[in-house]
């Protein structure tokens, strides 16, 4: 039941998520990636001081993963919001999630010889299926602009070792609280904003309301990484990536509503197959 809740969770979070990174990718100006960086990894240490209670545990294998993770986070950040620049949400997020649920579940099999049982591959089979069908029906639709290959091997390349960084510190005794893990990690990438940003004299030039996205795509990015860490915790890459690829697939199709981006059948059905494999 407790794992339940979690995914429940997750596709809050995830929804809202979606929903702010396009707001946020719209008011992103060039040079305007350090101000984005540095407002969400503030505010996200301040979040994980909190929920960690305001007590912090540092150890070295805690600042060592916390580092790796810091690269791997801005890499999937970056990535993410060029990406959106030059493709419609739902359109990047289906062709990222497809190959990241299938080199992820192949990983997880290699790596931490999770069993692949005939679930899983229903669950991979029915995502990769209704990756295909949105794929095929946008084609015709809406298409990239020029240049989006690049950022969308790195966002695809930065959340496969989003997951293998998260899998391998559950797997890591005695290491430090989540909460300790994730306010490091934010540490690390606020001090790069910084330096970024002294580097490059640029000044923070967003208003107070241009602000409330950057604000609220941190703190649901913030939940969800909780969320996940804790999923992770909980289930093999087999069942926690294919299950999560649906919910991601759900909040594509609902964000894709909000915005307004034309949905047709095969979108709809592609939800079905979803929903299809989040009950099996």
């Amino acid at each position: 039941m407790e794992t339940i809740i979690l995914f429940v969770l997750f596709f809050a979070g995830t929804l809202g998520g979606n929903c702010c990174s396009k707001l946020s990718s719209n008011r992103l100006e060039k040079g305007g990636y350090a101000v984005f960086f540095l407002i969400n990894s503030g505010i996200a240490c301040l979040f994980f001081l909190i929920s960690g209670g305001f007590s912090l545990q540092a150890e070295w294998i805690t600042a060592g993963f916390s580092l790796l993770y810091a690269c791997v986070v801005l890499l999937v950040l970056y990535s993410n919001m060029k990406l959106l620049q030059r493709m419609p949400i739902a359109y990047a997020s289906i062709i990222s999630s497809a190959a990241n649920l299938l080199l992820t579940s192949l990983l997880g099999g290699w790596l931490f010889e999770e069993p692949l049982g005939w679930q899983t591959a229903v669950r991979i089979g029915l995502m990769l299926a209704a990756s295909a069908l949105i794929f095929a029906e946008r084609k015709g639709v809406v298409r990239p602009t020029k240049g989006f290959l690049f950022p969308l091997t790195t966002y695809v390349a930065g959340c496969v070792s989003n997951y293998l960084v998260l899998k391998l510190y559950t797997c890591v005794p005695h290491r430090a609280s989540d909460s300790s893990f994730f306010f490091f990690t934010n540490l690390i990438m606020m001090i790069v904003a910084v330096g970024w940003l002294l580097l490059r004299r640029q000044r923070m030039e967003l208003s107070l309301r241009g602000m409330l996205p950057f604000v609220a795509n941190t703190l649901c990015s913030n939940a969800v990484s909780l969320i996940s860490i804790g999923l992770i915790a909980r289930t093999d890459a087999v069942v926690y990536n294919p299950i999560t690829s649906a919910i991601g697939t759900l909040c594509v199709m609902a964000t894709s509503v909000l915005f307004k981006e034309k949905i047709g059948i095969r979108s709809c059905l592609a939800a079905g197959l979803a929903i299809l494999a989040v009950i099996i």
